[in-house]
């Protein structure tokens, strides 16, 4: 049970940092680009993220980052812009992370709340 809880706790901090670098790119292109006129800055539903994160080594140990937001089945479809992270554990240490994303697809054109889980037995899906 304790290597499950040092498993989960690694994948946890691995994706806080894959979802840092995520949040950062979109920070940067707001300051380049300027603020995106399809968000509703009031809408509390889509919270903002303000906060930096500082990940600093442990007793836990890293690896490389795991790219949640496209690949999965070999299908590559993110071209464009994911931003707002968030990230849960529940009580059966499955990771659930949503995120925003402006990507067109299958589910439309305008601005999409995406969502991935992991789990040790079935690792990363996006249903």
């Amino acid at each position: 049970m304790l290597k499950n809880k040092k498993i989960s706790l690694k994948i946890a901090t691995l994706t806080i940092f894959a979802l840092f670098i995520f949040s950062n790119i979109f920070t940067i292109n707001s300051v380049i680009l300027g603020p995106s006129d399809n968000l509703n800055k009031e809408d509390p539903e889509i919270p903002r993220v303000k906060e930096k994160l500082n990940i600093k080594l442990s007793a836990v140990d890293y690896s490389n980052a795991t790219v949640v937001s496209d690949g999965f089945s070999g299908i590559y479809w993110n071209d464009d812009v994911s931003w707002e992270p968030a990230i849960a554990v529940d009580s059966s240490d499955a990771v659930h992370v949503v995120w925003q994303d402006t990507t067109n697809g299958i589910w439309g054109t305008d601005l999409e709340i995406m969502y991935a889980k992991y789990t040790t037995a079935t690792g990363w899906s996006n249903a």
